[in-house]
This record gives structure tokens, sequence and C-alpha cells, in this order.
């Protein structure tokens, strides 16, 4: 059985809705978070899966699909998990925060790692996998500076 193109978009345009999420809630947290490094790294990941998204919708373009997926993804794990970082958030505390980043991390690279079991093109693979990569450094970062900001 053969690549189904519906199929790739369908997968490409569900990393789109969680690039958009991660995107937003990445810049809520930079800028609730107090300590300076957390918003440059928070901001950076933002801007990261904004340029993620834009690699995913060229490629949905390129493919013949004129409108990517434009809405946020409602799902449930997604919202739930989200919505316990808009309750960090709320609490200003920045261990909280990081908490519920790093959670939201392994919940991206889980997507990630979802959608790669699907029968694509090679090129969009090795996009997907590139992109899973820098999250998988991000991750690192996130846990590096929980590290350096618990012995602070």
């Amino acid at each position: 059985m053969g690549i189904d193109l519906k199929e790739t978009i369908d997968v490409m345009n569900y990393l789109v809705k969680t690039l958009r999420d991660d995107q937003e809630n990445f810049r809520d947290a930079a800028e609730h978070v107090r300590d300076s490094d957390l918003k440059v790294l928070f901001m950076a990941f933002s801007t990261e899966r904004a340029r993620f998204l834009g690699d995913i919708q060229n490629e949905i373009e390129r493919l013949g699909n004129p409108e990517p997926a434009n809405s946020g993804s409602i799902t449930g794990l997604l919202h739930r998990g989200w919505m316990n970082l808009k309750a960090a958030l709320a609490s200003h505390r920045d261990e909280a925060i990081i908490e519920e980043c790093e959670k939201a991390e392994d919940a991206a690279i889980e997507r990630y790692d979802e959608a790669l079991k699907h029968d694509i093109p090679r090129y969009i693979r090795e996009i997907f996998e590139r992109q899973l990569e820098q999250i998988g450094r991000e991750r690192a970062q996130i846990d590096e500076l929980k590290r350096r900001l618990s012995h602070a």
C-alpha cells in the first residue's frame, strides 16, 4: 500500500494544531515567569514552534491543501495539560510553570512519535524528525534550568 496523501495532510494538520497551542502557551509562560533566563528560554521555544508551524504549513500547501488547520487543538489531553499551565501561571511560581512546560514538552514528543508511526513521505518524515530532535534538546534545556534554579 502506498502513501495516502489525505492521511499525510491529516497527520501534518495534527502537528500544526499542536504547534499552534505550544507556541501560544510558551509565550504565556514567558510572560508569567519571574526568572529572566526562563523568559528568554520560553520565548525562544515559542518562536521555534512558530517556525516549525510555518515549515509544516508550507508543506501542506505544497501538497495541494490550500488551508492548513487554522485553529489550535481541542483534544482533552492537550486542554487539560495546558489548563494546568494556566493554573501554574496564575500562581506565578516559576517552579510550577517549569513543571507544566516539562509536561508539555513530553506531550509534544509523544505527538511527534505518534505522527512518525504513519506512512508519510520521507522528506516530511525528515522534517518531523528534525523538529522532534530540537524539541528533545529544548526539553533538556528545561531540565538544566530547573536544576540550576533549584540550587539557587
